[in-house]
């Protein structure tokens, strides 16, 4: 049969499309300054697949502030809940409801959201169980939010805040009736449902030791219930960081003195975990960040005892060792995209550090950093792989917040339309400023991972 001219051109305009968003990013990287309209010290800490950046800065009193920077340099200040406390927004999603927490009139921190359409419009504060405050940890882009709420004790409570509402859910533990959530933390949702996500999180066991526990709205009425992933053989501990839209669980088990910590992604709730047994012959392994297509980054220990990057896909028993910018050097993975651009940033040569960019095809990048400035390091690339943030050094040695833009305009527009319908990640608070006592739980398991890591083992 023959193709009519316009169906022709169709066909070979959808195979260059298709072409073009599987192919790398075709822009060179070029790092904007976000200014200092929030303050003089500022870090970007997230960005969504409009380009739009939130992040925090040092105002001139000290104080931490949130900012939005809905087009590249043009930060805006994000109010406060009251005048002199601090804010920090740690998320946004692809709608625009931006995530953090800002300090009350007693300087306890509670979660709040702004909109980036709204960025002059007070805060809403997304409630406790009645406690003293609240801890954002993760979400999705279809605006869930979970995290703890803490009591007067610092007793922390896994919660829910469904998208649009203010009223918490609390999560239940594994134990018998729902009981045992006793400083349980979640800590991030699956796409696709703003209001009942498969969650995440992990609670202690029995013996004290993290063990990583999913959350799924299967209970009487659609009341969730919580169940423990199962532990890898011979694994000591388990923590569960990531869940993507197919379930897909990343998390780093301890497998005991000798042995060290490893990588491990579970294929579902009841699904057997993949491990990663090895980077480049060095066994211990720490799982950073997965995108929704189960592909994961992380950081290994190599034989020289220096931290290096590895990208790992579980599915296709690909490992790849992602090299620092100089030989010898040291580097840190923090974000990955969906399309598998990976970011992080690396020594140099001349002994400093600058934001790098990995794909498989092109190898590392080396993104430089703003005028005038010798250090620079990513916080988070956007799930269509168009946009990134962080901060880097200017003169003066000041940090400033950056946009990067890493496609060509049209690729953006394009990468939006055809991605798959729930293939949105779930939001990474990698970079809080703020630590609060009750997340010194969460921070405690994480160091006991991080320090088997350098060879010291768990306790």
């Amino acid at each position: 049969m023959k193709l009519s001219q316009s169906i022709a051109l169709r066909i070979i305009f959808a195979t260059a499309v298709i072409g073009s968003v599987c192919a790398d990013p075709v822009q060179a990287d070029t790092l904007t300054d976000e200014g200092t309209a929030a303050g003089l010290q500022c870090s970007g800490n997230a960005v969504n697949d409009s380009g739009v950046v939130v992040g925090s800065c040092l105002n001139t009193t000290g104080v931490p502030t949130a900012f939005v920077a809905s087009t590249a340099g043009s930060e805006t200040v994000l109010p406060p809940l009251v005048a002199g406390q601090a804010c920090v927004a740690n998320a946004i999603t692809n709608t625009g409801t931006i995530i953090g927490g800002c300090g009350d009139a007693t300087g306890r921190t509670q979660t709040v959201t702004w909109l980036a359409s709204q960025p002059t419009t007070a805060p809403s504060v997304l409630a406790s169980l009645g406690g003293i405050g609240t801890i954002p940890l993760g979400g999705n882009h279809q605006g869930a939010v979970v995290g703890a709420s803490v009591n007067g004790t610092l007793i922390a409570t896994p919660v829910l805040w469904p998208a649009g509402q203010t009223t918490p859910v609390a999560l239940p533990g594994p134990g018998l009736l729902g009981l045992g959530n006793t400083n349980c933390v979640a800590l991030d949702a699956a796409p696709g449902s703003g209001t009942a996500p498969p969650i995440i999180g992990v609670c202690p066991d029995g013996s004290g030791r993290p063990a990583p526990v999913i959350w799924n709205p299967t209970g009487l009425l659609g009341a969730y219930v919580a169940s423990m992933l199962p532990a890898p053989a011979n694994s000591v501990s388990c923590v569960a960081t990531r869940v993507n839209g197919a379930s897909q669980v990343l998390g780093t088990c301890d497998f005991g003195p000798g042995v060290g910590p490893k990588t491990v992604r579970w294929s579902s709730a009841t699904g057997p975990a993949a491990v990663l047994t090895a980077v480049n012959g060095s066994p211990r392994n720490v799982g950073v960040s997965m995108n929704a297509n189960g592909a994961i980054i992380g950081q290994y220990l190599s034989a020289d005892e220096v931290s290096l990057a590895f990208y790992w896909n579980p599915d296709a028993n690909d490992v790849q060792a992602i090299p620092a910018l100089s030989s010898g050097a040291s580097a840190a993975v923090t974000t990955i995209s969906d399309t598998s651009v990976v970011m992080g940033s690396s020594e140099t040569d001349s002994g400093t550090g600058h934001a790098f960019k990995w794909t498989a095809a092109g190898g590392v990048v080396d993104l430089g950093t703003l005028t005038g400035g010798s250090n620079s390091s990513v916080s988070m690339i956007s799930s269509n792989g168009c946009f990134a943030t962080g901060d880097s050094e200017v003169v003066g040695h000041a940090d400033h917040a950056f946009s990067d833009t890493l496609c060509a305009p049209g690729l953006m527009m394009l990468r939006s339309s055809v991605a798959a319908p729930g293939a949105l990640p779930s939001l990474a608070f990698d970079t809080p400023w703020i630590f609060f006592p009750w997340h010194r739980m969460y921070l405690y398991f994480v160091e006991r991972i991080s320090r088997a890591a350098l060879g010291e083992g768990l306790q």
